[in-house]
């Protein structure tokens, strides 16, 4: 009986902790407790307060890096010049959407929605010209600019918009990397044929040939055959340190 009943005391407690609400400072300090998010004005920047225990802890919104209160998050945001917290409405791994008040309407409704990207670009969102400007924005995939252009994205697909750019920009964040590895693969490759052109052995040539090949194929982000890489291995059998070059360049 003892046994549930603390059972029961803890998932009390843990449930009570998960609910109550938290603020991530700009330091990555943490504090749980009880959050008041004040708007600041045209000219002023937001500010909270967390309440911990009997002690409240006051911040600017520069001092803040996000705030988690009941099941809503928000931002710090440097927005027309002034810090302020924004709702998160949609999160991606570069183009987030979110909600802003507008202090000139005297309101602290985030009613607003902003366009931010990773590199910290921003767009309003507008009924007006919602297309035109949404294309100068979001440049950089073609795939979704053409669904835009065609009519076949409009302003109630916003949040599919904001999943495909995301997903495009994912794509061709791979893409870049894979290239890159492989432009490192391919230089190791140039190394190793510079060594093997310095060796004096009977099969000079033929090695020369083979590591060009594959030095070619790094280079076009093809696939090394399996039989290329076994008769270089085979060949670079009593030479350790260039097997070892070549099998962390194809690896």
């Amino acid at each position: 009986m003892k046994k549930h009943l603390f059972t029961l005391v803890l998932l009390t407690f843990f449930f009570a902790t998960q609910a109550q609400d938290q603020i991530i400072t700009a330091k990555m300090d943490t504090l749980v407790g009880k959050v008041l998010i004040q708007t600041g004005g045209e000219y002023q920047a937001d500010r909270v307060s967390v309440k911990v225990g009997k002690k409240k802890h006051r911040f600017g919104a520069a001092e803040v890096r996000e705030i988690q209160k009941k099941d809503q998050k928000y931002v710090t945001v440097k927005f027309r010049g002034r810090y302020q917290f924004m709702e998160v409405e949609q999160e991606g791994s570069y183009l987030n959407l979110y909600r802003y008040a507008d202090p000139k309407t005297n309101t602290s409704d985030y009613a607003g929605q902003l366009l931010v990207t990773a590199d910290g670009r921003q767009h309003i969102v507008s009924n007006i010209g919602f297309k035109k400007r949404l294309l100068e924005f979001l440049t950089e995939c073609e795939d979704v600019s053409a669904k835009l252009e065609s009519g076949e994205y409009n302003k109630s697909d916003l949040d599919q918009i904001i999943i495909d750019y995301n997903a495009c920009i994912d794509q061709k964040s791979d893409a870049k990397e894979q290239a890159l590895v492989a432009k490192k693969d391919a230089s190791k490759i140039s190394t190793l044929i510079e060594l093997v052109d310095e060796l004096d052995r009977d099969d000079q040539q033929e090695l020369l040939d083979m590591l060009g090949d594959v030095e070619s194929k790094l280079e076009a982000g093809d696939q090394i055959p399996s039989y290329l890489q076994s008769a270089i291995r085979e060949k670079l059998a009593g030479e350790k340190s260039l097997l070892a070059l070549f099998n962390e360049a194809v690896k």
